[in-house]
C-alpha cells in the first residue's frame, strides 16, 4: 500500500505514528504538539495539516466531526502504520 507522491510530505509518517500511537481522535494542534515534545523532528500546524488532507484523500485518516478539528486513523490506516512505518521509529508500539 502506498500513498501517491502527491499525498506525500515530510509530515507524513509522523502524523500517521502519532495517530497510530494515540489510539484516540486528536486535533491538528495536539498532532504539532506532540511531534514537538517527543520526536526528534518538529512539524509546525500548516506541515501537519498538510499531511493531514493527504492522508484522508488515501483513506488513511478520516474526520472524526465535520469541521475537520479531530482526526483519527481509518482502519487501512492502522494496516499501513503496521506494514509500511518503521517500526523501530518514534511513536510505534506494537
Amino acid at each position: 500500500m502506498e500513498l501517491s507522491s502527491d499525498q506525500q510530505t515530510e509530515a507524513t509518517e509522523p502524523v500517521m505514528r502519532v495517530l497510530y500511537q494515540a489510539g484516540v481522535a486528536l486535533s491538528p494542534d495536539s498532532i504539532v504538539a506532540n511531534l514537538d515534545a517527543y520526536a526528534d523532528e518538529s512539524h509546525g500546524s500548516t506541515a501537519v495539516n498538510e499531511a493531514l488532507s493527504g492522508l484522508e484523500d488515501a483513506g488513511l485518516v478520516r474526520q472524526l466531526d465535520r469541521e475537520g478539528e479531530y482526526y483519527e486513523v481509518s482502519d487501512r490506516g492502522s494496516d499501513y502504520v503496521e506494514t509500511e512505518i518503521d517500526q523501530e521509529a518514534f511513536g510505534f508500539s506494537g
